[in-house]
C-alpha cells in the first residue's frame, strides 16, 4: 500500500531520548513533542542523543513537521511500554517516516505487530541495527523485523564497520557514515557522533528529502524503493544494500 502526500504534510517521527526544542538548530522547525516515559509537556532530553538525532533530520529535510517522542527512562534504557505507545501515537499523527534510534535484545510481539502495521500501511519504520559489534544471532529488536528498515554504518570501501551488529537473516542498508556526524547537543552547541542511530537518522532525512522532491517516487513501498536505489552486497556475515543518497532523492538524474 503507498501513502502518497504533498510536501507540506509530510511528517517524520523520530523516536529517542527526547529534544531540546530550544536549541537554534531547530529555530525553523515544527515540533511536535511527546514524553512516554514521564510527564513532561514541554520538549525535554535529559542525554542528547535524541536531539542529535532529531538535528540532522532536521538539518537533511528541513520542509518536514518533526514528531519526537521519549521512549528512553532517565537512565537512558528502552521501554517497550513507551515504544509501543510511541508507535501508537505515530499511526495516528499519520507519521510517514518513523526512525527510532534504539534497540533491545528481547522481542514484543504487540510491538512486533505494530510496526508490521505501520510498514503495511505505506510508512517506513527505520531503525538502527545498533553498535555491538555481534556477528550473527537474532540482533536488536525490533531493527530485526522484516518489515523494518535496519542501518548499518559503512566504510569508505562500501564494507560493513567492525562495530555493527550483523543479525543472522537480516538484510542491512548501510550509510558511508565511517566520519562521525557534526549535530546539535544539550546547552546549544553542537557535537559530532557516530554510530548506527546516526545512520539511521540520515537515512531518515535522505527519504523525506525524496518525499519533499516528488512524493510518487515512493508509489511502492518505501523499502523496495530503498533497495531499487542502493547496491546490493553479499559480505561475509551479512546481505545488505549500499544506499546512495543521490540515486535515493533523485533516482531519474
Amino acid at each position: 500500500m503507498s501513502r502518497l502526500k504533498n510536501t507540506c504534510e509530510c511528517k517524520v517521527a523520530v523516536l529517542d531520548t527526547g529534544v531540546d526544542a530550544t536549541h537554534p538548530a531547530f529555530a525553523s522547525s515544527v515540533i511536535t513533542f511527546r514524553d512516554f516515559c514521564g510527564s513532561e509537556h514541554v520538549p525535554v532530553d535529559l542525554h542528547g542523543h535524541g536531539t542529535h538525532c532529531a538535528g540532522i533530520v532536521a538539518e537533511l529535510a528541513p520542509n518536514a513537521a518533526l514528531l519526537v517522542g521519549r521512549i528512553t527512562d532517565r537512565n537512558g534504557m528502552l521501554t517497550y511500554e513507551a515504544l509501543w505507545d510511541a508507535l501508537q501515537w505515530c499511526g495516528r499523527e499519520e507519521a510517514d517516516v518513523v526512525c527510532i534510534c534504539t534497540g533491545d535484545r528481547h522481542g514484543d510481539p504487540d510491538i512486533e505487530e505494530t510496526v508490521n502495521r505501520l510498514a503495511s500501511e505505506g510508512r517506513a519504520v527505520i531503525v538502527a541495527v545498533g553498535n555491538d559489534g555481534k556477528i550473527g544471532g537474532p540482533g536488536l529488536f525490533p531493527a530485526r523485523l522484516e518489515s523494518a528498515i535496519a542501518v548499518a554504518c559503512l566504510n569508505e570501501q562500501g564494507d560493513l564497520l567492525p562495530f555493527v551488529n550483523k543479525p543472522a537473516g537480516v538484510e542491512l542498508f548501510g550509510l558511508p557514515t565511517w566520519r562521525p556526524v557534526t549535530g546539535p547537543r544539550l546547552g546549544g552547541k553542537y557535537s559530532a557522533l557516530g554510530g548506527t542511530s546516526v545512520s539511521a537518522a540520515q537515512l531518515t532525512g535522505w527519504i523525506a528529502a525524496a518525499m519533499a522532491r516528488d512524493d510518487q517516487l515512493l508509489a511502492q513501498s518505501v523499502k523496495a524503493y530503498i533497495k531499487a536505489n542502493s547496491e546490493k552486497r553479499v559480505g561475509p556475515h551479512a546481505t545488505y544494500f549500499v544506499v546512495d543518497r543521490q540515486k535515493l532523492i533523485s533516482p531519474h538524474l
